[in-house]
């Protein structure tokens, strides 16, 4: 695991209100349907962690006809989520009620890089998972050019301005990971990883201004170049 200890430091990446924009919703489609058959989650529960407004797991229950369930720390989105007919609840996957277990599928966009304690996490989405239960893990890639030429100007300019670093390390972001990282924390916990790619952030879903949007553009680039995108897209599954 790489991490970064950025108490100085919403990302480029993610925590957007609208996780489903563009295209990142059939990619993920595409990611978990070659991990798992989607044809078979009719009717069972797909659990959301950190389900925002509920934007994703009512996507899904789209694509797959799941049950839309989710929690959430944050109060005010795990209630709006509930108004939206998602089986919301306010808080953390450990204090999860009991009957969110043996789950086929289980995804996690923009949540690991908030959490102090990202081993016991993936035990506990191991934990809720049926035997042969998939998790889906999006995550910022610190490895990728954004992140790597974001530490170097920060270290260059001490922060300013500081509105475009707190975008790209925000506060409440405690640690960051590179493929290695999050394949060894998952690995840890007794899960087998199926699939780990990485992918752009469509300009479109960046919410910044030209000149930001043109370079972060140009910087995403140089890591399609490079095969190795801004966020990790990561597929795995509880042993059988």
């Amino acid at each position: 695991m790489t991490a970064l200890n950025t108490s100085s430091i919403r990302t480029l990446s993610s925590d957007a209100p609208n996780r489903t924009r563009s295209n990142a919703g059939a990619e993920r489609h595409l990611q978990i349907g070659a991990a798992i058959d989607l044809s078979g989650l009719g009717g069972k529960r797909h659990l959301d962690v950190g389900c925002d407004t509920g934007d994703f797991a009512l996507t899904a229950a789209q694509m797959w006809g799941t049950i839309p369930t989710g929690v959430d720390v944050a109060h005010r989105p795990a209630q709006e989520a509930a108004r939206r007919r998602v089986d919301a609840h306010c808080c953390s996957l450990e204090d999860a009620p009991a009957h969110l277990t043996d789950l086929s599928v289980l995804t996690a966009i923009d949540v690991v890089e908030h959490i102090v304690e990202p081993q016991r996490f993936m035990a506990e989405v191991k934990r809720r998972l049926m035997p042969g239960g998939v998790a889906y893990i999006e995550t910022p890639n610190v490895a990728s050019h954004i992140y790597s030429i974001g530490r170097m100007l920060l270290r260059a300019t001490g922060g300013r301005p500081r509105f475009v670093f707190t975008r790209l390390f925000p506060p409440e972001h405690v640690q960051y990971f590179s493929r290695v990282g999050l394949e060894a924390i998952a690995k840890d916990a007794g899960l087998d990883v199926i699939s780990l790619d990485t992918r752009s952030i469509p300009i479109s879903d960046i919410g910044a201004s030209l000149a930001v949007c043109v370079a972060t553009a140009g910087i995403q680039a140089l890591d399609w170049a490079a095969g190795s995108a801004v966020l990790l897209c990561m597929v795995a599954r509880r042993p059988s």
